[in-house]
């Protein structure tokens, strides 16, 4: 079932400053494969210390990071890879940026 959101919506949260899902990207992902999504370089992929390692480029990019999402589960990815990628997320990730965080 694809949900079409309004604009009253999206515009509700640009307002709480939940821009992310105002922009339509979560739409985008719904109707791409896995691997398009790898192909058009849209998630961060590999063992944890590449994905701390993505982040840390991004974060110097944009001059700061503030928040990301995590969207484990990308078009037609098994279900199993979608758990093991927020557990290898929780355990290594995440505490790399604790000091930013506290």
């Amino acid at each position: 079932m694809d949900a079409v959101v309004s604009e009253d919506k999206k515009a509700e949260w640009r307002a709480k400053g939940f821009s992310f899902y105002a922009s339509g990207v979560v739409e985008q992902f719904r109707t791409m494969t896995y691997e398009q999504v790898l192909d058009a370089g849209l998630a961060f992929v590999g063992t944890p210390a590449e994905v701390i390692e993505h982040i840390n480029a991004m974060d110097q990019q944009i001059g700061g990071l503030h928040e990301f999402v995590i969207m484990s589960h990308l078009g037609d990815m098994e279900h199993w890879r979608a758990i093991r990628t927020q557990e290898l997320f929780a355990k290594h990730v995440i505490p790399a940026f604790a000091p930013l965080l506290s």
